[in-house]
């Protein structure tokens, strides 16, 4: 896609077109959140741009009766307290009551948390970046750049992060 109308449809979208990043994969908006080119094209509400709060049409779905299970992962190299806090950030979803029941497992999981460099061009550290659901699947992929973190094992602010991210996907 030529740049201008790559921004044009990233606007189109509702996203803010400032310091957008482009990686193999797609395009990183108001840094954390991961447009893959597939997503891109897509028709979506636009966003109110008064507000921080906006409507997508990116949604996970959910089947006509029950409830949907989405599992979760966090790969090897995180320590002990982002374990801690995926546990934490599973949980308070789980008590809000939604049709969306979150469960962590070790493998073949709908949304994989891993480790990785979130560097952005003006030489800050993003924390986390997510990718949007599509095709009715949640985003399958969490990023979290632990040099962001400058070593924090604050559980409640891991925590956050995570629910964050998670809202993402």
């Amino acid at each position: 896609i030529e740049k201008d109308e790559k921004l044009e449809k990233i606007r189109q979208l509702g996203f803010g077109t400032k310091n957008v990043e482009t990686l193999p994969e797609g395009y990183v908006v108001e840094g954390d959140i991961l447009l893959t080119k597939e997503l891109l094209n897509k028709v979506n509400a636009p966003r109110n741009g008064k507000t921080d709060q906006y409507h997508t049409n990116m949604l996970v779905s959910l089947p006509s009766s029950g409830i949907r299970t989405i599992a979760i992962s966090l790969g090897p190299d995180f320590p002990a307290a982002y374990s801690n806090g995926l546990n934490e950030a599973i949980n308070r979803y789980n008590t809000v009551g939604l049709r969306l029941v979150f469960t962590r497992v070790t493998s073949s999981a709908n949304i994989n948390i891993v480790t990785g460099s979130l560097l952005r061009p003006d030489g800050t550290r993003a924390l986390g970046r997510a990718s949007f659901p599509s095709n009715g699947n949640p985003g399958n992929q969490i990023t979290i750049d632990l040099l962001a973190f400058n070593g924090s094992t604050d559980v409640n602010f891991i925590v956050s992060v995570l629910a964050h991210e998670i809202g993402h996907t």
